[in-house]
Formats: structure tokens, sequence, C-alpha cells
């Protein structure tokens, strides 16, 4: 429906414009946006009840001859737009459904390729709306309009409310629906007008607010309500937890992370330090953990940073920059003090080393910077860092 309104009003557009499909499309799709552009371009009624207001008075004859060009070519485009809407053949839709992937009723009607015939339609719509109620239920309101609408069919609804009167221990008079069709029938041309101005109105009004559902549903649809105590806390992690919270619920807030230094030092040779002291009897771990490993974990606090992970001959530490909090806006700059306070307290061990005839330690150090915050995952309690640095 809201394609064959689009080609017509199109079609209308291009009649008065030289502007390509294209534009003409883009056009159309922003008009159909307001309600009420329905009524700047076909409501010829309100235009006339303007200008015999107007014209008793003391007014501009300039004003009441615009008045009086815009009513008549409301009326035009009003008729040219109905009649256009009602001889549309449902196959001038076949490309669109088919792109949509139209249901099967859709097909139907592209096979059969019969025209609309919407006007008949609207005004059936209309004539019912004062009968319906006494027939529905048992029968379903397009029942109602079929029966307005098409002879072949008013037998057979007849034939069914005689049967189902014993269901509902009531007779069905076919009386108000046979008036129904008169009146359907017996419209004039200007009862026929406003009657399809009003569902003109009352469709474009159902697109857009129909339109705008899709939007608050897809935008409903992105948001990810949870109660498990493990996605809150990693979300949260992450800085993907958007938390709404009443004041007495708000604890110190980390503020996010948006920029990260990870700084590795790596033990050159250390497979031969392991394979000489265990030649001695000497326990390698403590040697690592007392001349490298513990007095580095200490110093850490004094550049804010935290131990990524440990390997066996290597330390991986971070340190990050956060929201709103400038003074501290300068990781790259702790993580090179950091490191050259790691080689001091190497330098310091390995005197002590070399005195007690025991393997110096040599280190390799590396310092990468990278814009924005890692992504953490959590084994159990253990928050585990991973990024590109």
């Amino acid at each position: 429906m809201i394609e064959l309104i689009k080609d017509s009003l199109i079609k209308l557009y291009k009649n008065h414009n030289t502007e390509s499909e294209h534009e003409s499309r883009d056009r159309v799709e922003g008009w159909l946006t307001e309600i009420e552009n329905v009524d700047l371009i076909f409501d010829c009624y309100s235009t006339e009840k303007q200008y015999n207001r107007l014209k008793n008075g003391k007014n501009d004859k300039k004003k009441l001859k615009q008045l009086k060009k815009l009513y008549r070519r409301q009326k035009q485009m009003l008729d040219f737009f109905s009649k256009d809407l009602n001889r549309a053949s449902f196959a001038r839709t076949r490309q669109l459904c088919q792109t949509a992937n139209a249901g099967s009723k859709g097909r139907r009607l592209i096979i059969e390729g019969k025209k609309t015939g919407l006007i008949n339609r609207i005004r059936a719509s209309y004539q019912m709306m004062s009968v319906y109620d006494r027939y529905c239920p048992p029968l379903i309101p397009q029942l109602i309009i079929q029966y307005i609408t098409t002879p072949g069919v008013r037998k057979s609804i007849e034939i069914r409310l005689n049967r189902l009167r014993q269901f509902y221990g009531k007779s069905f008079s076919t009386i108000p629906l046979k008036k129904a069709v008169v009146n359907a029938k017996t419209l004039n041309k200007d009862k026929t007008r406003q009657i399809f101005l009003r569902f003109l109105r009352g469709f474009i009004r159902f697109h857009r607010d129909y339109q705008s559902y899709l939007s608050v549903k897809q935008a409903m649809d992105n948001i990810n309500l949870t109660f498990a105590d493990r996605i809150i806390h990693l979300s949260r992690a992450n800085n993907t937890l958007h938390e709404f919270l009443l004041p007495g619920e708000r604890t110190r807030e980390e503020k996010p992370i948006i920029n990260h230094v990870v700084i590795k030092a790596d033990i050159r040779g250390s497979t031969d330090i392991t394979h000489h002291m265990m030649e001695m009897g000497l326990n390698p771990a403590s040697f690592f953990s007392l001349n490298f490993f513990d007095p580095i974990r200490k110093i850490l606090p004094e550049y804010d940073a935290l131990k990524v992970f440990v390997e066996g001959d290597a330390m991986i530490l971070s340190i990050f920059e956060r929201e709103r909090t400038p003074d501290k806006w300068y990781c790259v700059a702790r993580a090179c003090g950091l490191a050259a306070d790691i080689l001091a307290i190497v330098n310091r061990y390995n005197v002590k080393s070399v005195q007690n005839k025991l393997p110096i330690i040599e280190l390799g150090i590396g310092v990468s910077f990278k814009k924005g915050m890692p992504a953490f995952l959590f084994d159990g309690e253990h928050r585990i860092m991973i990024s590109s640095a």
C-alpha cells in the first residue's frame, strides 16, 4: 500500500517538476513523515472554508485569488491521486514485493495482476463502520467489506450467518448490510473525495507511527538487561555496562581506561642459569623470586602499575590512563621510570650475586603504548588482560 501511494505521489510530483525518479522518490519519502503535508497538497475543503470565510469581509483580492487557485489545484490533485491509486495494478509492485520477499498472499496478488480497486474498498471500509459490530463476531470485519464490495460472496456470507444463528441463539438480519451496500454505491463524487482524504490522513499517520515503532523496537532490542553477576562483573571491567544507580547505591567509581602501556621485563639466558644452579644444588626458583620478582613487585604501587601475569622468566606489567584524570596522563613516562628502576634493582642484586659466586641476571625490557582500553576476561576471580600491546 505504501509503495502504491509513493508511486502515485511521484507521478503527481513529476507532472509539475523535472527532477529525476531518484530525486522525486527522496522528496516523497520526506513528505510522508509529516501528516500536515496531506492537507497542504490535497485538502481542498479546508481551503474552500477559508476562502468562504474571507470572501464575506474586506480582504485582499489577491489573497482570495490565490486561495481559489489553490482550491482548484488541490481538488485536481486529489482526483488524479485517487484515480491513479484506484487503477494501479498489484503487478506494478512485482519487483518491490519480490525484493521484500512478499508472503504467499502478496505473491498471489502479483500473479493475478488485478487492479487495486482501492476506492471501492476504502468507501466500503467507512460504510461498514456503522454495522460491523452487529456481525463481528461471529464474522471478521474483512468479510463485511467483501459483502459490500463483492456481489459474488454475499450469498455465502448470508448462508454462514444463518448457520451460526443456532450457536449464538439469535438471528442476524442482513438488512443493515444491504443498506451499507446501497450507501456505498450511491456516494457522490464529493463525499468519496472526503472519505479518501480521511483515509489518506489515517494511513499516512499509521505508516509514520509504524516506522517510529520499528525504530524504537530496534533500539530496545539493542539493550540487554542482565542479572547474572558474572556478566555484570565482566561488562563492568570492559566498560560496556551502563549502570543507572540511585545516589545511595553508588560506590566510588573507577573511571574508564582511555589508554594503556605494557612493560615486559624478560630474563636473558634463564635456561642456562637454571641448569647451572641445579648443578650447584641450589633452587633457581628461590633465586629468581628473591632477586627479581619480589623486589620489583614492591615498587609497582609507586608507579600505579599492575602485574598482568608472570611467566617463568618474564614479568608483564601494565599502567593505565583514565578518563578525567589529566594529572595522570603520562603512562609512558611512568613506564620508562619503572623500567629504569627495575634495571637499578637487578644491578644491585647482581653485585651481591657476584660476591656470593652466583649467576647474574641480565634483562631485556620492552615498553609498548596502546591507545584505547584493553579487553578483560576472568578466570574465576583472576582478571586476564588482552591487548595487542
